[in-house]
């Protein structure tokens, strides 16, 4: 008994000792590369296409259920998680949220009062949004009516449910940062980084993962598994790769779902988060 509680405090010691050490410090500050379009949208209209780019109603709604209410079933290996309500239902959803709360979210991993949130939810892509971007996609949320559903625990297994851990993941494989720039490249490559890198959120499926659910690489989307499909890879022509098409094909492929050559996309991939007609983002 005694060795068991030795073990246990020298255990709770590295893991404050790792937190304090590995905990990054939060970047409240950036903005993204300007919209190619000389178009200027409403913030409301402005978050509501970041939200479909983000494909936030397709995680957050049960097939057949109300949009955003959450609940749906996302199995991984550590266990079941089930996306929260993000609708204005004060109780259950964020309509108790300020546009600070929805930021330290998105940007940097936690929800009110510091609860550290599961990497199921991709912040460590969408840290990469400017607080601009933040803020409209939180005004096109709160335009979406409160539905009084209530969030389901997730079902992990041990270790895995004990929340703290995650101190010591994220020091370990997430660091908070908005975009920065490549000068390398041109205005046209960084907004489609940006997009790409950040609310898109590519990596989450076509990117592989450690034990611990960390991604290998930091910009390789050489593919990966998600909900027991495979994502291809996105840097294989002969997988997912689109180096050598035309944009217009590129443009209807993720409009359709359907390839130069016919054959189509597996259902996973959110076509609906890239409607037919052009949004300025």
């Amino acid at each position: 008994m005694k060795l068991r509680i030795a073990l246990l405090v020298i255990l709770a010691g590295i893991v404050i000792a790792a937190a304090v050490l590995f905990w990054p410090r939060d970047q409240q500050v950036g903005e993204a590369p300007a919209s190619l379009s000389t178009v200027q949208l409403d913030t409301v209209a402005r978050g509501r296409a970041l939200v479909r780019l983000g494909n936030c109603e397709g995680c957050h709604t049960v097939r057949g259920g109300q949009p955003f209410a959450g609940g749906r079933s996302i199995p991984t290996p550590f266990g079941n998680f089930f996306s929260p309500n993000i609708t204005q239902d004060p109780r259950f959803g964020i309509g108790g949220w300020s546009a600070d709360d929805f930021w330290s979210a998105v940007h940097n991993g936690y929800a009110p009062g510091r609860k550290l949130l599961y990497p199921t939810f991709p912040y460590t892509n969408f840290t990469k949004l400017s607080r601009a971007d933040s803020d409209a996609m939180f005004a096109y949320l709160k335009t979406v009516a409160g539905v009084a559903a209530a969030n389901r625990e997730h079902q992990l297994k041990f270790p895995f449910n004990q929340r703290w851990l995650l101190a010591v993941w994220r020091g370990l494989f997430f660091t908070p940062g908005v975009y920065e720039p490549d000068s390398q490249h041109d205005a046209e490559w960084n907004r489609g980084a940006y997009l790409v890198r950040g609310v898109a959120h590519c990596s989450a499926c076509h990117e592989s993962r450690n034990a611990l659910g960390a991604v290998r690489s930091k910009d390789n989307p050489s593919g990966g598994l998600v909900l027991s499909w495979y994502a291809p890879s996105l840097g294989n022509s002969k997988e997912a790769g689109v180096q050598a098409w035309s944009e217009a094909d590129i443009v209807n492929v993720l409009r359709t779902g359907m390839r130069p050559d016919g054959r189509g996309l597996a259902p996973i991939m959110p076509r609906k988060a890239f409607p037919s007609s052009p949004i300025p983002i």
